[in-house]
């Protein structure tokens, strides 16, 4: 009994000291833990908001990217930026107080935040809040590893503003106008700014090189330019301007173009846009350029507010007054005069120091020829004047371009009077300079002789000095073949395509001695670089393309107008030569663009017609049947964005016809075209048509066929392509991929065995769905050029190949190889491959030879396979870009004892999420890399290091070099590798054996002297 009396005392006190004692004693417990863990708390908040700083950047830049794409993140996305963006500010903030605690005269007393504190108070106080916040961060970090982006993103294009001004000569009479240019982008009370000046006087390069200077000082956000010129049409400098900032616009209208461009540029702090060459009033809400005007916003001033800046060039100090309304106008490289031309605008410095700092600013800079477009129409608050060159700048231009040959005694006096001619205005004196460069002395009197007596059928506004000096630089232009190219580059326009230039040039007969059209190519290439290094052509927005200054083009069309009777029309009104039978005689060029025209005349009496150009922006505008029945020389014809449910009929008489140019229009029935058997190139790239009729296969003499962006196509008859027997170029991009595959005679539409009995064919661009549909004995080794997509994967064609013969691959079986891809395969430069099942390496299985000449290879999204590489000998021996990506068992790129010149080219590698992969290249491999300049890894779970172990057997050959050097190497980006050590996996001295770890940069095996960037990121 007693016993039992005491278990149950000691279990009611037992229970009574769990009830009355451990409450006292958990916080307790509570609190000394949390001194105790003050340090590793800190600790883990630094690194935890070093991984949410980083969730948070790896978040905004595929917000970003689907900015550019014209889409919104989720709501959630957004939540979290801003939960995110609000304790990374709190936490760096507190630990950056608890550092300067740290620092403090006290910091022998309390050293709290050391970690070394005797005061438990402090210590707990610090340990709390910590904890509170690891608690608030936590979920962010959780929340952010669910989000499901891609593992790429499209970044916007570079700016080309560096790039641009090249050219620019920093004479001392243009840095004043450089600088006030400069000054108006700082000043917080302009938003407008506007250049004006003479044509050829250097408006446009100045302002190119404001950009650079803005770019280099980083005044802004975004830097953009846009083309306006004399007819501005929207919808291109809508997608100008898009293109730069690698914004897709999606709208078809000019109001949906607009509203998508002014919310993407909403979003951006601080922008200039610039709009070069503006000729009258231009709506900037209408474009899609968000500016709030000052004196519409008065009422506003103190609010937080978007402010546009703009910059505007022109010829005529009107256009930037009147019509553009410049808050002041500058007069850019006038002679000592600069002062007294500036027009001052009153009251708008004292009105910024009323307006508080605001959150969005956009500045935008225009250009153009006259004053009151600017001032008035635009509203430019400033506006800067460009003036000519002074003598001795000119003359300095001169000797640059001409060299010191031209101070000969000989030359000397003879070179100043034209360098006088030519009035200071740099596009002159350049152009004249490069056409009398190299040539004898007579050659420069007679030129000289030339500017003395000046054409007079210069244009308005042009000198008759400068028009005479373009006009000599024309006349000694080598040949009749590079001065008619010259001419067809002028009607074709500002940012025209080599492609159009190329067609024209073959209906007109103007190539002379080649024979087929890759050889006319290869010639248009020629005289454009030539009219390139003449200075009559400029650079275009691409590769693809040329301009063309506006001094130039109007001297080459009043150049035309004169030896080539040209009738061109850019107005809204029918010219009084169309129903003038007698003007219309001897008229062989005829040029009507962008007009509102709505009825031509029944029929155009112009027998020495042999080209006519119809580009319109009017859905309503009639052509008469009987249009073309007295053009009957007629060999180019252009109908550009037009709309008509059928061609005239008298069409069908154009028996000369050689070229047919349909571009973006609405056509319905085409049949007709059947008829002009003379064709030779046949152009219907953006046409909204559906189907190619069996009455195309009766132009046998055809040679060049272009059915590009034809979206809707879904139709072309079978033996249409099989009857083009002397077809050279065949374009289907973006277009028809609906191959039959049918058995012969129950097909109902066009089949890839066609193109067996196309003999000449040399330039394909195709895609097909499904590899099955290539024939087995499809032969692609005549082909010079191609773009070839194989896959239903590839449903995108854009303009960023970076070769002449690309392919795109996907291989679901292994049993869907065939010979005519294995003949792509070894001709190919650029090559694109996903999902290739059944291949476990790229090299030997796929092309045993090595790809002897490919250039860039990206392999994506290929689960089997587990070596690029796998065999002994040269691969690759001029590859020079290689991108790997989402190759979830790939074990190492190279596997096998290499040839010498195997990767000898490699200028940049990437791989992203790869993670099997423990390194890139072997000792050996990385030796030969002498001309690799970037490397990028991202994503990669079990990457160690770059340069791993050798194989057993090439280790002997790694060791009689201890060290090598990757000289060319500008670029190392390392991100989210969490397991990555080092560069270069080093001899056993090289680590430490107590540590077992290795430096990350280890002179002794791994240098490189020429690296600008390293970007290392482990988790």
């Amino acid at each position: 009994m007693a016993e039992l009396c005491i278990a149950v005392g000691t279990a009611v006190v037992g229970k009574c000291a769990e009830i009355l004692v451990e409450p006292l004693l958990k916080p307790i417990w509570i609190r000394i833990t949390r001194v105790l863990k003050s340090e590793s708390n800190v600790k883990s908040l630094e690194e935890k908001a070093g991984k949410l700083v980083d969730e948070r950047k790896h978040v905004l830049q595929f917000t970003e990217a689907a900015g550019l794409r014209g889409e919104e993140a989720a709501p959630n996305v957004t939540n979290w930026l801003s939960g995110a963006e609000k304790y990374i500010g709190e936490i760096e903030k507190y630990i950056g107080e608890m550092k300067k605690l740290g620092d403090d005269e006290d910091k022998a007393k309390k050293k709290c935040f050391a970690g070394l504190c005797p005061n438990p108070r402090a210590r707990y106080q610090i340990s709390k809040e910590v904890e509170e916040y690891l608690e608030a961060v936590a979920p962010l970090l959780e929340e952010a590893a669910g989000f499901k982006f891609p593992v790429s993103y499209r970044p916007p294009p570079k700016e080309i503003s560096t790039a641009a001004a090249e050219g620019f000569e920093q004479f001392d009479s243009r840095m004043p106008t450089l600088n006030r240019v400069m000054d108006a982008l700082r000043s917080a009370s302009v938003d407008k700014i506007g250049i004006c000046g003479l044509p050829g006087v250097g408006k446009t390069m100045l302002a190119k090189e404001v950009a650079r200077q803005a770019e280099d000082e980083r005044l802004f956000d975004v830097i953009v330019m846009a083309s306006v010129k004399k007819n501005p049409d929207l919808k291109k400098i809508q997608g100008e301007i898009a293109d730069k900032l690698g914004l897709q616009l999606h709208g078809e209208t000019e109001f949906g173009r607009a509203y998508q461009l002014k919310a993407y540029l909403n979003k951006k702090k601080k922008i200039l846009v610039i709009l070069d060459d503006i000729w009258a009033r231009l709506d900037l809400d209408q474009l899609g350029i968000p500016y709030e005007d000052k004196k519409s916003k008065a009422s506003s001033i103190g609010e937080e507010k978007m402010q546009c800046k703009i910059l505007h060039t022109s010829r005529d100090l009107d256009v930037l007054s009147c019509d553009m309304g410049t808050h002041e106008n500058i007069q850019v490289g006038t002679r000592p005069d600069l002062d007294q031309l500036r027009i001052p605008f009153e009251g708008k410095k004292n009105e910024a120091s009323s307006t508080r700092e605001v959150k969005m600013q956009c500045k935008i800079l225009l250009t153009s020829r006259d004053l009151n477009v600017l001032s008035c129409d635009m509203g430019t608050q400033e506006n800067i004047q460009v003036g000519t060159l002074q003598d001795e700048e000119a003359w300095t231009l001169v000797k640059k371009i001409v060299g010191e040959e031209v101070e000969n005694s000989e030359l000397l006096l003879t070179a100043k009077e034209i360098v006088e001619k030519c009035a200071g205005l740099p596009l002159a004196v350049e152009a004249v300079a490069k056409a009398l460069k190299g040539k004898g002395a007579h050659v420069w009197r007679d030129a000289l002789l030339q500017l003395k007596r000046p054409s007079q059928d210069s244009f308005t506004g042009i000198p008759a000095n400068v028009y005479s000096a373009i006009e000599l630089s024309y006349n000694h232009l080598e040949g009749k073949e590079l001065q008619q190219t010259f001419l067809l580059c002028c009607l074709l326009g500002h940012n025209s395509s080599i492609e159009d230039l190329l067609m024209y040039g073959i209906g007109l007969d103007l190539f002379r001695n080649v024979k087929t059209t890759g050889e006319a190519r290869d010639r248009v290439l020629t005289l454009v670089s030539n009219l390139k290094s003449s200075s009559l052509l400029l650079d275009g927005l691409t590769n693809s393309g040329f301009d063309m200054h506006d001094i130039v083009h109007d001297v080459a069309i009043s150049i035309a107008l004169r030896d080539h009777h040209l009738l061109s029309l850019i107005e809204d009104h029918i010219p009084k030569e169309l129903s003038d039978r007698e003007a219309l005689e001897d008229f062989k060029w005829i040029c009507l663009q962008y007009t509102n025209i709505r009825d031509l005349p029944d029929e155009l009496e112009c027998p020495q017609l042999i080209l006519f150009f119809l580009r319109g922006n009017n859905s309503s505008m009639k052509i008469p049947e009987n249009f073309f029945r007295g053009t009957q020389k007629l060999r180019v014809l252009d109908f550009t964005n037009m709309h008509f449910s059928s061609l005239p009929s008298s069409i069908f008489l154009l028996k000369n016809l050689h070229t047919l140019h349909v571009n973006g229009s609405v056509l319905e029935d085409i049949a007709i075209i059947g008829k002009l058997t003379s064709l030779e190139v046949l152009s219907l790239s953006g046409c909204a048509i559906e189907e190619v009729p069996a009455e195309i296969g009766q132009l046998t003499q055809l040679k060049l066929l272009d059915l590009s962006d034809c979206t809707k196509l879904k139709m072309i008859r079978p033996h249409v392509l099989a009857s083009l027997s002397k077809l050279e170029e065949l374009y289907l991009r973006n277009s028809f991929d609906q191959w039959d595959v049918g058995q012969e005679g129950n097909q109902r539409n066009a089949s890839l065995a066609e193109l067996k009995d196309m003999h000449n064919l040399a330039a394909l661009d195709v895609h097909v769905c499904d590899v099955q549909q290539i024939p087995k004995d499809l032969f692609f080794d005549r082909l010079k050029r191609y773009k070839i997509f194989i896959g239903e994967v590839w449903n995108r064609w854009d303009s960023s190949f970076k070769s002449s013969k690309l392919l795109k691959l996907e291989l679901n079986t292994s049993n869907s190889y065939s010979y005519s891809i294995d003949m792509l395969l070894k001709k190919t430069e650029e090559l694109h491959l996903e999902v290739l099942m059944g291949f476990k390496n790229v090299v030997y299985e796929l092309e045993p030879a090595g790809f002897q000449e490919l250039k860039y290879l990206h392999v994506k999204n290929a689960p089997e396979v587990q070596h690029i590489v796998n065999r002994v000998g040269c691969v690759f021996p001029l590859l020079e870009e290689l991108f790997l990506q989402n190759l979830n068992n790939l074990v190492k790129i190279c596997h096998g004892r290499l040839g010498g010149t195997s990767f000898s080219r490699l200028s940049t590698i990437t791989v992203k999420s790869c993670n099997q992969l423990k390194n890139l290249f072997s000792f050996s491999v990385a030796r030969q890399l002498h001309k690799l300049k970037e490397i990028r890894v991202m994503e990669c779970s079990n990457m160690t290091e770059i340069v791993g172990e050798e194989l057993q057997g090439v280790m002997e050959m790694a060791e009689a070099s201890a060290t090598f050097e990757l000289v060319q190497l500008r670029s190392l980006q390392l991100q989210y590798l969490p397991k990555f050590i080092r560069l270069c996996h080093g001899n056993e001295e090289t680590n430490d054996p107590s540590t077992n770890s290795a430096p990350l940069f280890d002179e002794k095996v791994f240098k490189f002297s020429c690296i600008q960037y390293i970007g290392v990121h482990k988790n």
